[in-house]
This record gives structure tokens, sequence and C-alpha cells, in this order.
């Protein structure tokens, strides 16, 4: 029986790109015995993340056109991986927003536990998966997240970024 992962948007982004953790994120992407998932908003965060990743301040018009043209293979990659079943989609529920709402009035009181409006969203995509797989694994590179996972009393794997 496979393994079954539900990536964040962090570890993605560490499977395009050479970042501590990224050995890590690429066992388990081509493990045989695994398969990923991802939210449909995870793509979004990712071209928004390597977007970040990539245009820092002070870059010449040479260093920009190539950046570009790196981020351009990067997100081709990443959709024909998509479509290639690399990365299996999990679509949003139709209120997905209800529920996303309601975790950021639940863990956002203090700022140890202030949830982003993308992590409540992940941890949607998350529950979703969970009604059709029920040991489906949460895999983050953000510490803050991955506390707030197993606090709900979710499985997680934490990828350290540092």
């Amino acid at each position: 029986m496979k393994e079954i992962y539900y990536f964040d948007t962090s570890v993605l982004v560490r499977y395009y790109t050479n970042e501590i953790g990224s050995d890590e994120v690429k066992k388990m992407v081509d493990s045989e015995s695994t398969e990923i998932f991802i939210s449909t908003w995870a793509i979004v965060e990712a071209h928004s993340a390597l977007k970040g990743n990539l245009f820092k301040q002070g870059l010449d018009k040479k260093e920009i056109h190539q950046r570009k043209k790196n981020f351009e293979e990067i997100t081709n990659t990443l959709f024909w991986d998509i479509n290639h079943k690399k990365f299996i989609l999990e679509d949003l529920p139709r209120n997905y927003f209800l529920r996303a709402s309601s975790l950021i009035k639940e863990y956002s009181i203090n700022q140890e536990k202030s949830l982003k409006n993308g992590d409540a969203v992940q941890i949607v995509g998350y529950e979703k998966l969970l009604m059709n797989f029920p040991s489906a694994i949460f895999v983050s590179s953000d510490r803050r997240l991955d506390n707030l996972i197993k606090e709900i009393s979710y499985q997680s794997i934490f990828i350290s970024p540092n």
C-alpha cells in the first residue's frame, strides 16, 4: 500500500529548487511507494513563492531575463508534473472558505498561532483528502503550520528549512 502525503506549498517549492530539505522532498516524490497530493491553491502559492525566490531587488536586465526564463521553465515543469500525475490535485470543497474562516477564528488568537489565510486553505484541502485517505500525512517546512497541524491532532512530517 502506498504512503499518501499532502504537500503544502513550502514543501512543493522545495521540489523545484535547491534549498535545505529539497533532497528529502525529492526522495518522497520520486519514490514508487508514495502518492503526493497538493491542493489547487498550492499552484497559485507556488507561483508566488517561486517568483519571490527568483526576483530580488537590484538585478540587472540580463539577470532578470535569465530569471524569467528559469521561472517559466519551473512553472511549466510544475504543470507537466501535475498533468502526468507526479502530483495529484485535490480540489477544494465548494464552501472551503467557511472552514478556512473557522480555522482562522479558532487559531489566530495569539501571535504564536497566527494562522495565515493560505495555511487555512491548505488545511481545508488536507481535511478533504482525509475523507478518502484517512492515513494521509501533511508535509510542511513551516514550523508554525506543522505545530498547528499537530495541535489539531493530524499526522505530519516536518521538513526542516534549516
